[in-house]
């Protein structure tokens, strides 16, 4: 299994012809295009967009040229292309773009309703979709008799 971290047009493409089965973040240099994205689902990538570090780096306006807007886009065409979109933050402590581990995924998973998955795909894209690509088959789901590593209180 192969992972590559690609925030750029020229990063995804070599990445795409690097045959890498995960590429983590989409543009925010160029929105990805249709053929791009129906090529991902052709050839069975798996992406984890990481919109909520996309959010912060191109507001950081540390790198000029980056726009949310661009990854936002790449996002809308995975999903119309029927590609499997797992959630992820790329939670780290960087002083200039930091991501705060655990709370912040929940606003990844609204990022990802807002680039059009709904409300259950982003919920699967971050229990169900990667324990099932992952292998993982008896952890990050709410089903009894699975093993109970997540609990849910009302409230």
């Amino acid at each position: 299994m192969s992972i590559a971290h690609a925030a750029r047009n020229a990063e995804f493409t070599m990445a795409q012809r690097g045959k890498v089965n995960i590429i983590t973040h989409v543009h925010l240099d160029l929105p990805l295009d249709e053929p791009v994205a129906k090529l991902m689902k052709d050839e069975s990538r798996v992406c984890v967009p990481t919109l909520v570090m996309e959010e912060i780096i191109s507001k950081a306006g540390i790198f000029p040229g980056l726009n949310y807007g661009a990854a936002k886009e790449s996002v809308i065409q995975l999903h119309k292309a029927g590609m499997l979109i797992l959630a992820g933050t790329d939670s780290n402590k960087s002083p200039i773009a930091g991501v705060k581990h655990g709370e912040v995924i929940h606003r990844e998973l609204n990022l990802l309703v807002d680039a059009g998955l709904s409300n259950e795909e982003a919920l699967r894209a971050a229990t169900t979709l990667p324990e099932k690509w992952s292998g993982l088959e008896d952890k990050r789901v709410v089903v009894v008799g699975k093993r109970a590593d997540f609990v849910l209180v009302g409230g």
